[in-house]
């Protein structure tokens, strides 16, 4: 039977990735890793991946430690910002133009009805059920 040696390999690459994170911050005094990042976590992250896979300079992936440099993170800031514009927002009538359109709406309809009558013809008066203002008392 082999023993299992998943455990210890784990251990050894947690230790590997202590001595590469303390040569990597020996070297680049200013990485920021996601636990200190602006970014956030996941934000951080995803940059260093990116730039990682894209063989951007200023990223590394050390174990689960994710660093970028101050320039590094500079950028993935700048491009985060120029990217998320926030959305539009569709502007939904305001109570005082749906108000405005329905006066008008009754004008219009009064100003019918008074040619109606001066030529002889007879039209049916609006229900207040159908009218285009309600009174508040219902």
């Amino acid at each position: 039977m082999t023993p299992d040696l998943t455990p210890l390999l784990e251990a050894f690459a947690e230790l590997v990735a202590e001595k590469v994170v303390k040569r990597l911050r020996a070297n680049e005094p200013d990485m920021v890793s996601q636990e200190t990042s602006p970014l956030g976590r996941r934000r951080h992250c995803q940059a260093t991946q990116r730039r990682v896979a894209a063989g951007l300079p200023g990223a590394a992936v050390v174990g689960r430690r994710h660093f970028l440099t101050q320039e590094a993170l500079k950028e993935e800031l700048a491009r985060l910002s120029s990217s998320s514009k926030p959305p539009r927002r569709e502007e939904k009538p305001n109570i005082a133009d749906e108000l405005s359109a329905a006066i008008a709406h009754a004008q219009h309809s009064d100003a019918d009805l008074s040619n109606d009558k001066s030529n002889g013809s007879r039209r049916p008066t609006p229900s207040s059920k159908n009218s285009p203002i309600r009174s508040g008392a219902q």
